[in-house]
């Protein structure tokens, strides 16, 4: 995370000296259009950046891991972690399953709970910073 933040930072930084100077060589409408047009290019390459590395964490909580955890195991070659909760208004037994994949391998996950789990609820978050085995090193 921090060479994009650093890459963003010079980039706007060396975009804001043309934006500044465009005023100064051609005049103050020319500058405010290039502050503008400063501003999308930096939206826009933080959320290209970002996506980049873009991966899903799911959450699933559900009666039976195990066909799910197979799934996950053999055909989108992950790994997951079950964990034993308590639901809190129905005081029932749950499992949770937490796994990170890649945005092709979640679209399957998310078929195959629905399909064959129904009443699993899913929760997926999206993460730009996954690291460990499978995915970046901590160096």
């Amino acid at each position: 995370m921090e060479h994009r933040v650093c890459l963003n930072k010079m980039i706007v930084v060396f975009m804001t000296v043309i934006v500044i100077s465009s005023c100064f060589v051609f005049d103050i409408q020319t500058g405010l259009f290039s502050l503008t047009g400063l501003l999308a290019k930096s939206l826009v390459i933080d959320n290209v950046i970002e996506s980049i590395n873009r991966c899903k964490v799911f959450l699933i909580v559900c009666d039976d891991p195990d066909p799910i955890c197979e799934f996950i195991y053999q055909d989108l070659k992950r790994s997951a972690t079950v964990y034993k909760a308590h639901g809190a208004f129905t005081h029932n037994q749950k499992m949770i399953i937490m796994s990170v994949m890649k945005r092709g391998q979640a679209v399957q996950l998310r078929n195959f709970v629905k399909r064959y789990q129904p009443g699993a609820f899913i929760a997926i978050v999206n993460s730009s910073e996954i690291i460990g085995k499978g995915f970046r090193g901590l160096n």
